[in-house]
């Protein structure tokens, strides 16, 4: 609710022709037949800024096709799903009596990740929210004393990696930042810049679309307008869904969400081919991609998205690698496709010269990009290459490692801001 042309090179000099030949050269030999046309740019939206080098595109694993369900063109209605703990300091029931107020159809419920998502159900179902078929939209809402707690205790970090895994291309965050803790925020200079640093951060690094309000009311207002929208531009369109039995784990619907797209005539799900795998990379929460797209029910959301369930190594060696300052989602999940385990990492600088450890992670972001082009946001500098190394070679902990030298002064400052803020609200 995101090819460089090649380098120009100088011609060759023409032979030089005796005087006395009076047979012209031969003609230079055609190029061979298996050669390869020279790439083309590929045409960039003037309004998105597009980096189409950032990373190479996943390989594909065809499987196949999968029979999907659908729901007909306006058959069915969007519907606003709010966390039971979502609630303002005022009101428990607030938001649900406001966004009724506003038009919006709401349901209520315990969600497994984020605070709220959009889905649709058909029109005049009484089945309550069983029916309900998730679309592409999922939001985190955070006070702004909430997201300071969330820095502190780096809550915030995980929260945002779940709703990365959730496999939802539209990710909306919203930060809520009334007058009231506005002011006592700002008597903190180094919490206020480690909040903008957190919402640069979800805004580049994590990929979220950043909307910030300033009140309760404020935030009603947003969440009906893009409910409203969300409305419109699924208006006319069929939803194409899987069925559980289709999709036995996480890992699957992320990878089946990721490089499938659904063949309308047949109704089945199939995979992407290379150019369609291109396009729908850099664009995956737009409404194009999104309606031929699966999508999943309520109940397989909070089958995939718990915090306990169907957690494997890769996905703990990722928060592992993400508890390192410096090391963002993107980072980490580069990382663990090279090295799976924290044994076949440590293993790796066991096998290399201890001289060669600092650089030994940067140096293989820079074979990667002269293999498969620019890493942009995943490449580890060699500063935080050798700080990956002092992690995992050290035989003692040491906290300025791990979380850099001026970790300890944020968490105080982040505690004291945190208890006026306490003492004020008593």
């Amino acid at each position: 609710m995101s090819a460089a042309m090649p380098r120009a090179t100088a011609l060759p000099r023409a032979a030089t022709v005796p005087a006395l030949t009076r047979t012209a050269p031969p003609p230079p030999p055609p190029p061979p037949l298996s050669q390869p046309p020279p790439p083309q740019p590929r045409p960039v939206d003037g309004n998105v800024f597009l980096d189409i080098t950032e990373s190479p595109l996943p390989e594909l694993a065809p499987w196949p096709p999968q029979p999907v369900q659908v729901l007909p063109p306006d058959s069915f209605e969007v519907v606003l799903v709010l966390d039971v703990r979502e609630h303002s300091r005022k009101d428990r029931e607030f938001f649900q009596r406001a966004l009724v107020r506003e038009g919006v159809m709401v349901e209520t419920m315990p969600l497994p990740v984020g605070d709220m998502v959009w889905a649709v159900r058909p029109k005049g179902s009484t089945t309550g929210s069983s029916g309900l078929v998730l679309l592409d939209y999922i939001a985190e809402r955070k006070r702004i004393d909430d997201l300071v707690t969330s820095i502190r205790d780096n809550r915030w970090v995980e929260q945002k990696w779940r709703m990365e895994g959730s496999g939802l291309a539209n990710r909306l965050y919203i930060v809520e930042e009334s007058q009231y803790h506005a002011i006592h925020h700002q008597r903190d200079s180094v919490m206020v810049k480690a909040v903008q640093t957190a919402k640069s951060q979800t805004i580049a690094w994590s990929d979220f679309n950043l909307h910030v309000t300033r009140s309760d009311e404020e935030t009603v207002d947003m969440l009906a307008q893009t409910t409203r929208l969300i409305s419109q531009l699924w208006r006319g369109r069929p939803l194409y869904y899987l069925r559980p039995t289709d999709v036995p784990d996480r890992a699957l619907w992320v990878k089946l969400r990721r490089e499938g797209t659904v063949d309308p005539v047949r109704r089945v799900l199939v995979p992407m081919t290379p150019d369609q795998l291109a396009t729908a990379q850099y664009r995956p929460g737009a409404i194009a991609q999104c309606a031929v797209a699966p999508h999943i029910t309520m109940a397989m959301l909070n089958g995939f998205s718990g915090k306990s369930s169907n957690v494997q190594l890769r996905d703990i060696f990722t928060r592992m690698l993400m508890t390192v300052q410096g090391v963002s989602s993107e980072k980490a999940r580069f990382l663990v496709r090279h090295f799976e385990t924290p044994a076949s990492l440590y293993d790796a600088y066991q096998q290399i010269p201890e001289s060669d450890r600092p650089t030994f992670l940067s140096d293989l972001c820079d074979a990667v990009e002269k293999e498969q082009g620019l890493l942009g946001r995943k490449k580890v500098t060699p500063a935080l290459s050798k700080r990956i190394a002092e992690v995992f070679t050290a035989q003692e902990y040491r906290e300025a490692v791990v979380r850099g030298p001026s970790s300890q002064s944020q968490s105080q400052s982040s505690s004291s801001l945190t208890a006026s803020m306490s003492q004020s609200t008593a």
